[in-house]
């Protein structure tokens, strides 16, 4: 299958790439900056340029789109701009792909964070949808996108990724963040009580290819990426330490807390474990321990 992802030179997708290519798929994309991906085609191109995207979808088969601002720093400061990324990214993509010839599939990377306001644990594709931060509500709306256009399609499948982490993860998250202060006398972070869903990024791949095989749906189907259990900063931190054999402080700044985040999330995969019998295989410890 030729399968084009947008956004070839994300974190996600350097892992990725290399597993559908090892399956024989044919890959290629693009993004904004320079990049030399391990496998497939990668072509400079903005995904804000609708042509350009339009030629790219025209020869694939199954569109991956993970072309996102995923920065913190970015989607704060700069929220204009991000959410005109992500909202006409996605919908040149989701044009191109009702244009097009042959097949019209799409699988839409989103995130934990559009469940926003917490009614219940854990977190169901059923709880309501309440965004309350940035990244939850730009990447909701783009899903209402998804859904809009899914009844022009072959298949639309949104994987709702939680907190994802792995071998060279940029170092503006947590667990990177943590990794490169592990020499120091004392790691500075942010809230290190808030609990979040940590999964490794070898177990998001493994649900990506169970994705190839859904079925085809004329409806947007949603389906939550997750390990299902919390963790927060300090739990992170005791894990090192536990590996390591070694005592590692931390000093919490209260500058560095986010006021957009809960206190506990964690996500069930049960659905979409029924449906294509995926769960998660790496247990935060030894996902820690793949870092060291």
């Amino acid at each position: 299958m030729r399968i084009l992802i947008t956004g070839l030179n994300s974190f996600i997708a350097t892992h990725l790439a290399p597993a559908l290519a090892a399956q024989g798929h044919e890959i290629c994309g693009f993004g904004r900056r320079p990049a030399t991906p391990p496998v497939g085609t990668y072509v400079l191109g903005d995904i804000l340029d609708a042509p350009f995207v339009a030629k790219m979808v025209a020869g694939a088969e199954l569109v991956i789109h993970l072309a996102s601002t995923t920065s913190y720093a970015e989607l704060t400061n700069h929220r204009h701009p991000a959410l005109n990324a992500i909202m006409t990214g996605t919908h040149n993509v989701l044009e191109a792909l009702r244009h097009k010839d042959g097949p019209k599939r799409i699988i839409y990377a989103s995130t934990g964070k559009v469940y926003g306001r917490i009614q219940q644990l854990p977190l169901t594709e059923d709880h309501p949808t309440e965004p309350i931060n940035v990244l939850g509500k730009m990447k909701f709306l783009a899903e209402r996108l998804v859904d809009f256009y899914a009844s022009d399609l072959d298949q639309a499948t949104i994987l709702r990724i939680f907190n994802v982490y792995g071998p060279n993860q940029n170092k503006q998250f947590l667990i990177p963040t943590i990794l490169d202060q592990l020499s120091t006398s004392e790691i500075k972070l942010g809230d290190i009580k808030a609990k979040r869903d940590y999964i490794h990024i070898c177990d998001v791949v493994s649900a990506f290819l169970k994705a190839l095989e859904l079925p085809a749906s004329k409806a947007a189907t949603t389906f939550n990426i997750c390990s299902g259990h919390a963790a927060s900063a300090e739990d992170i931190v005791e894990t090192f330490s536990t590996i390591l054999s070694r005592e590692i402080k931390i000093h919490s700044r209260t500058d560095l807390v986010r006021k957009d985040e809960l206190l506990e999330e964690y996500g069930s995969f049960e659905r979409f474990r029924t449906v294509t019998g995926w769960t998660p295989h790496l247990k935060l410890r030894d996902g820690l321990g793949t870092l060291l």
